[in-house]
């Protein structure tokens, strides 16, 4: 292709976008003036239905004061309930440092009553022990006395 060739195309091509823009300027400018006949017309109609009914202003007034005045009892539910599970959480903390403060406490009283159950034991053991040495002296005593009972009667 030659270079004039190129030209002529490129001039083609730009004739083309000229006009592509200029109909799309000329379309945008009736979407505009179509978007401002609609917006007066919008206007118009907020106008008829704010003087068709005045009694409906005051209910529209009416009720955008319960509205407000239903976001504001929404808000404080809302700080309400926020506070209740912040109070929730802190209750099952709570009872987590308690439980954990339970479990130490359960495992101190198995060791002191295994320590208190070991000393029984001991102390048992140690007058078990008492007791078979005294009847171990009754016994000797008894024998003894029997032996002299029996030197005396010879």
């Amino acid at each position: 292709m030659s270079i004039r060739q190129s030209l002529d195309k490129m001039a083609e091509n730009l004739a083309d976008q000229n006009k592509l823009i200029s109909e799309l300027k000329d379309s945008n400018g009736q979407l505009n003036d179509t978007n401002n006949e609609l917006m007066q017309k919008k206007s118009d109609l907020k106008e008829k239905c704010r003087n068709s009914r005045p009694e409906l202003q005051k209910e529209i007034v009416y009720f955008k004061n319960e509205n407000a005045h239903l976001e504001e009892t929404l808000e404080q539910l809302e700080a309400f309930e926020n506070q209740l599970e912040r109070s929730h959480l802190q209750k099952e903390q709570e009872l987590e440092v308690a439980k954990e403060k339970q479990a130490l406490i359960v495992d101190e009283v198995d060791t002191i009553t295994e320590s208190e159950q070991e000393v029984t034991e001991k102390e048992h053991s140690q007058e078990y022990h008492k007791v078979q040495k005294a009847k171990n002296i009754a016994q000797k005593i008894y024998e003894e006395m029997q032996s002299r009972l029996v030197k005396d009667k010879q």
